[in-house]
């Protein structure tokens, strides 16, 4: 594996986007010389490394979208995970010990997508996880809600203000794209996968 190490840092870091590692017994020090030496990464594969702790400097890869740690002996996700701001799919490790904390996923802003790829569904302490997670997610939906609902009514009331010349009507236009704009984002959130439990074998 120091090989491979040695060989990414003779890589022009900016052309490498993706990084598939897989049953390759990563030792922490040399998972700090991939995320150091690759701050462009958009997707990570380090499936069955035997890694039991991620290191910090994985907050160097601000631009990750996808990160895979299946089949890891890891308990939990540290808490600067949540530097993290372009994830969107997480695939987790599939053992019962392994547990997902709420605080983590909600502080990811673009998070959509959590892959629990082993028979830890079964888990209490994560199916108590994942429900907090659904609550906290349509309670933010609701709000959203609210907020259509509120903008709906205010350009129903807008042109029949006195005196609407050019500039006012410019402005409620705006205001009508935003409100279409909103409603599209709010249908689409509510429509993708919050949590996403993947039951297939992990031999597959």
């Amino acid at each position: 594996m120091t090989t491979i190490c040695a060989q990414l840092q003779q890589l022009d870091p900016s052309r490498i986007r993706g990084l598939i590692i897989r049953a390759g017994n990563l030792r922490t020090e040399e998972l700090k010389k991939i995320f150091t030496a690759l701050p462009y990464l958009e997707e990570l594969y380090l499936d069955s490394n035997n890694i039991e702790n991620i290191p910090e400097e994985i907050t160097n890869l601000s631009n990750l979208r996808i990160l895979s740690l299946k089949n890891n002996p890891l308990d939990c996700l540290p808490n600067y995970i949540i530097e993290l701001p372009n994830l969107e799919t997480l695939m987790l490790p599939n053992h019962y010990s392994f547990k997902l904390s709420p605080e983590i996923i909600n502080h990811l802003p673009h998070l959509y997508q959590v892959n629990l790829n082993s028979p830890s569904n079964n888990d209490l302490h994560l199916l108590q996880d994942i429900v907090q997670i659904r609550d906290q997610y349509f309670q933010k939906s609701q709000k959203i809600t609210n907020l259509i609902k509120t903008l709906g009514s205010l350009l129903i009331e807008l042109p029949k203000v006195p005196e609407v010349n050019n500039y006012n009507m410019m402005i409620i236009h705006k205001l009508k794209q935003a409100f279409y704009d909103l409603k599209f984002v709010h249908t689409r959130l509510r429509n993708e996968t919050v949590i996403k439990p993947d039951n297939r074998s992990s031999n597959k």
